[in-house]
């Protein structure tokens, strides 16, 4: 960040985490207040964290990505209109965004269907869990017609393939920016429905 005002630049931006974006959002604003002509502007175009937008605002920092809360808003509007979802599983990654999503989840279905039920809560340890199947197997337990999960990497994908094993339907998920930088990692809040009755996973010792 020194290097870049140092150079004249104006403009910053990054693909990276919310704890990145705080740290830049905060010593962008440190430096508009200490050296006004050096004033510079944090384009973010990634971290979800609604703090940043909220709390922690600056007038130094604008978002162009959707936050945590605005993904789920979105996505249980949309769970309003399907009166055939009854039970939800949340199941996400236990750090901050995950634990953003999962209450968000809780207290916007609890505003706009209170008829449904959380019928689970799971956060799981990033890039750690290699087999989805005993969690496939605690959904299926717990009666849900529904999973709500922002996991992302090996865990969206290990997940999605335990899901599809299992014969769980994937309804919805959230889209990547068309110009996203290729490589990158991306949370995509996902909508799982129509969980079957029966499956071997429940009938087999995992």
């Amino acid at each position: 960040l020194r290097a870049a005002t140092d150079q004249g630049i104006r403009y910053i931006t990054q693909g990276g985490g919310s704890g990145v974006a705080f740290a830049l959002s905060e010593a962008l604003t440190k430096l508009a207040e200490r050296d006004p002509d050096k004033a510079t502007l944090f384009l973010n175009y990634s971290a979800m964290d609604p703090g940043l937008t909220n709390d922690r605002c600056s007038f130094w920092h604008f978002r162009f990505y959707p936050s945590s809360e605005m993904k789920i808003e979105a996505l249980t509007t949309w769970m309003t209109k399907r009166e055939d979802i009854k039970k939800v599983f949340l199941l996400n990654q236990n750090y901050t965004h995950g634990q953003q999503v999962s209450k968000a989840s809780r207290d916007y279905l609890a505003r706009k269907r209170p008829d449904i039920q959380i019928v689970g809560d799971d956060f799981i340890p990033i890039a750690q869990v290699r087999d989805f199947a005993p969690h496939i197997a605690k959904i299926r337990a717990s009666g849900a017609d529904t999973v709500i999960t922002s996991n992302w990497g090996s865990d969206l994908t290990l997940l999605f393939k335990s899901a599809r094993d299992s014969g769980l339907n994937i309804v919805a998920e959230a889209a990547l920016a068309a110009d996203a930088v290729a490589g990158g990692y991306y949370v995509r809040p996902t909508l799982v429905a129509d969980v079957p009755a029966t499956h071997r996973l429940a009938q087999e010792e995992i």
